[in-house]
């Protein structure tokens, strides 16, 4: 199985999932497509759009789905981190620079941050600056805020 992909239409938006014959690889804004390209004979894409689905249902809080990610054993610690932060809740990039290993690198972790390759199965929008502040996600401003109100955390410095 090669690179595959499907396009997913969420409440807010068409995302685009790839998944390699490993697992996730990458989820990315999409445009709207001519048709719901979903293929059905991709274990991890089906998989994936499941959970997406059930989570933008309000029903799962947690994902199973396989990933791949590829990147330095840095990157992997920090990705791994996202992985932890519990639905409903924030942290700091200082607090995942202390988890991962290195507490004075929280400028490195926004970079691996802001380069997540799976935003919202690694909940890379649960994580603010140090005074709160939204600061950036890959996939907007406007998407962290909605996936931030759909888990009903409070974001009342807007």
């Amino acid at each position: 199985m090669s690179q595959e992909y499907c396009l997913f239409e969420s409440p807010n938006g068409w995302l685009r999932i790839e998944s390699s014959e490993d697992g996730i690889t990458q989820i990315s804004r999409s445009d709207a497509p001519v048709q719901n390209m979903i293929d059905i004979d991709n274990p991890f894409l089906e998989k994936c759009s499941l959970e997406l689905s059930e989570y933008f249902s309000g029903t799962r809080k947690t994902f199973t789905v396989p990933l791949d990610l590829n990147g330095t054993e840095f990157q992997l610690r920090v990705w791994r981190s996202l992985a932890r932060i519990p639905y409903g809740t924030t942290i700091t990039y200082g607090d995942i620079a202390r988890s991962s290993g290195r507490p004075k690198g929280y400028q490195a972790v926004g970079q691996i941050v802001g380069n997540n390759p799976i935003p919202i199965i690694l909940p890379c929008h649960r994580v603010m600056g140090s005074s709160g502040n939204l600061t950036g996600f890959g996939l907007g401003i406007p998407w962290k805020i909605w996936l931030l109100r759909h888990e009903n955390i409070e974001i009342d410095f807007l």
